[in-house]
């Protein structure tokens, strides 16, 4: 039996509070692109995701940089 972890990133559509799925820890989880259990709904915590799936994680965040980037050149005041 496989007892590999998989990750995938999904568009969420409802900000909840979830627990992570893999350590229970709480998830913080915003409206958009987040991790989730491959196959599931099942949110996971960004500590986990840098445990089991760092590549994916980098994208995520490489997506939350470049947005806060294009909102701060929308309204710089």
């Amino acid at each position: 039996m496989d007892d590999r972890v998989v990750l995938a990133i999904k568009l969420n559509n409802a900000a909840s509070n979830d627990p992570c799925e893999l350590c229970g820890r709480r998830t913080d989880p915003e409206v958009g692109p987040e991790l989730f259990l491959d196959g599931s709904w099942a949110l996971v915590c960004y500590e986990c995701g840098e445990k089991y799936a760092p590549e994916l994680m980098g994208l995520l965040l490489d997506y939350r940089r470049s947005r806060s980037f294009e909102e701060f050149l929308d309204n710089p005041s």
